[in-house]
C-alpha cells in the first residue's frame, strides 16, 4: 500500500472513532436524562398514592362513623393500620424501583461514555500507527531510490 493510502486509511479510522465516540456521548446523555426522568416519575408516583391513601383513609372513617363504630379500639384501629401499612409498603416499593432504575440508567451512561472514549482513543492509535506505516513506506521508497543511483 502506498504511503498515501496509508494516511487516509488512518484518517478514516480517526473519523470512523470520533464519529462513534460523539453518537456514545449523545447516547450517555439520552440515558442520563432517562434516568433523571424515571427518578421524577417515581415520586409523582409515591405522591399519588399518598394523596390515595388520604382519600381511602378519609372514606373509610367516614364509613365507621356513619355505622355509629368508634374509632378509637378494636376492628377501625386494625383495618386503618392494616391500610396505613399497605400503602407504606406501596410507597417504599415505588420509590425503591424508581431509584433502581436511575442507577441502572445511570450506570449504562457511563458505559456508553467509557466505550465512546476507548473507540476514540483506539482511532487516535489507528492514524498514529498509520502516520508510522506510511513513515517507513515513504523511507523504504527513498532507501531503493538512493540505493538504486549509487550502484
Amino acid at each position: 500500500m502506498s504511503a498515501e493510502g496509508q494516511l487516509e486509511q488512518g484518517r478514516v479510522a480517526k473519523l470512523e472513532a470520533d464519529t462513534s465516540a460523539a453518537i456514545g456521548e449523545i447516547n450517555a446523555q439520552q440515558l442520563e436524562r432517562e434516568a433523571e426522568s424515571r427518578k421524577d416519575a417515581s415520586k409523582i408516583e409515591v405522591e399519588r398514592i399518598s394523596k390515595q391513601e388520604k382519600i381511602e383513609t378519609g372514606q373509610a372513617i367516614a364509613k365507621f362513623g356513619k355505622s355509629g363504630i368508634s374509632l378509637g379500639t378494636g376492628t377501625p384501629i386494625s383495618v386503618l393500620a392494616d391500610m396505613a401499612e399497605s400503602f407504606a409498603m406501596d410507597k417504599a416499593l415505588t420509590a425503591r424501583q424508581g431509584l433502581i432504575d436511575s442507577q441502572r440508567l445511570g450506570q449504562a451512561a457511563a458505559i456508553e461514555r467509557l466505550q465512546g472514549r476507548f473507540t476514540k482513543k483506539a482511532g487516535s492509535a489507528a492514524q498514529k500507527s498509520a502516520i508510522l506505516g506510511a513513515s517507513s513506506t515513504a523511507l523504504g521508497a527513498a532507501s531503493k531510490l538512493y540505493g538504486s543511483k549509487n550502484a
